[in-house]
Formats: C-alpha cells, structure tokens, sequence
C-alpha cells in the first residue's frame, strides 16, 4: 500500500506534534525555557510549510493541472 501526499504531510504534521509535546514536558520537568521556544518555531515552521504545499496542491487540482 502507498501512502499519498496528503498522508504524508498530516503525518509529519503529527510527528511535530509529538516532539513538540515531548519538547514541552521536557521543558515542564527541567526548567529550561529556551527549549520550548525553539520546539514552537519547529511546530510552526513544519506545520505552515505543510499547510501551504497542500494548499497549493489543492489549488493545481483545481485548475486541473494535476491529475
């Protein structure tokens, strides 16, 4: 079975998730605030890129020039 696209980005979505998640409990346990920034830039930077690709994806199939 192969995964498509759209799988792909919601996975890597998910997965910066995760590690932000696990980022912020680390964050909680140690005190070491600075890691909970550079966690959020990661989870935005990932989440907007993929956001974006999908979204221009989504716009090429709807002018038809991706099959």
């Amino acid at each position: 079975m192969k995964a498509t696209f759209n799988t792909w980005c919601i996975a890597s979505i998910i997965l910066a998730g995760v590690a932000f998640f696990a980022l912020a409990l680390s964050v909680y346990f140690t005190g070491q605030t600075i890691l909970l920034y550079v966690g959020l830039g990661v989870f935005l930077a990932v989440t907007m890129t993929m956001t974006s690709i999908m979204a221009q994806r989504q716009r090429k199939s709807s002018k038809g020039e991706i099959k």
